[in-house]
């Protein structure tokens, strides 16, 4: 009969080798409301969970050797001449941190603002019932504008970046692409509402 002291289990545990922590390279990426990248350094990192300073893992804005967890960090934006501070959560799946810079004042020169045109096809007399939204990839600012009984509509003070377009039939989203705004002379936005129109009669016969 074999007799296992206390003694004799706490030396194998203490003997027996730590489990590692996975450890990724994370990017730490600024984008403004528009979905514009800025430039950005980590200048401050810190693992909450284990109180360790992490900014020497870090050259710009890429950090490699995080464990999982939860961080805080401060982000520089030389652009702008700030720092923005938050908190984020690392895990298997982010590779990336998003840091939301909104839209700060100095970037918001209204001379860079559009003027954006679009046309709705194939909603025939359901037209004027129609509205259609510019939404921001980032934030939830956003531009709306009503369709006319032609299927045309205006959007103003677009900024240039990456937006999303949302189409509305009596408060029901029915339709979204996204578009892109150049600095200058902005593509119009067609919107053929067609296959939507023709599922929904469909629907109704069935």
């Amino acid at each position: 009969m074999f007799r296992i002291s206390l003694f004799s289990v706490l030396l194998v545990c203490a003997s027996a080798p730590a489990a590692t922590l996975p450890v990724h390279q994370v990017t730490f990426r600024a984008v403004t409301a528009y979905g514009q990248p800025v430039q950005a350094r980590i200048v401050a990192l810190s693992d909450v969970l284990r109180h360790r300073d992490m900014a020497s893992s870090c050259i710009g804005s890429r950090c490699a050797d995080l464990p999982e967890g939860p961080y805080s960090y401060s982000v520089l934006l030389p652009q702008y001449r700030r720092t923005i501070e938050g908190s984020a959560v690392i895990y298997r799946t982010n590779q990336v941190v998003l840091v939301d810079v909104g839209a700060p004042a100095a970037d918001l020169d209204e001379s860079v603002f559009q003027r954006v045109k679009g046309r709705i096809v194939g909603a025939s007399e359901k037209a004027s019932r129609l509205w259609v939204r510019l939404q921001p990839l980032y934030s939830d600012t956003s531009i709306s504008a009503a369709v006319d009984a032609d299927g045309e509509f205006q959007l103003d003070d677009v900024r240039p970046g990456n937006w999303m377009l949302l189409v509305f039939d009596d408060g029901n989203l029915v339709h979204f692409k996204p578009y892109t705004c150049p600095p200058s002379n902005p593509p119009s936005i067609t919107v053929d509402l067609t296959p939507v129109i023709e599922a929904s009669l469909r629907f109704r016969k069935d």
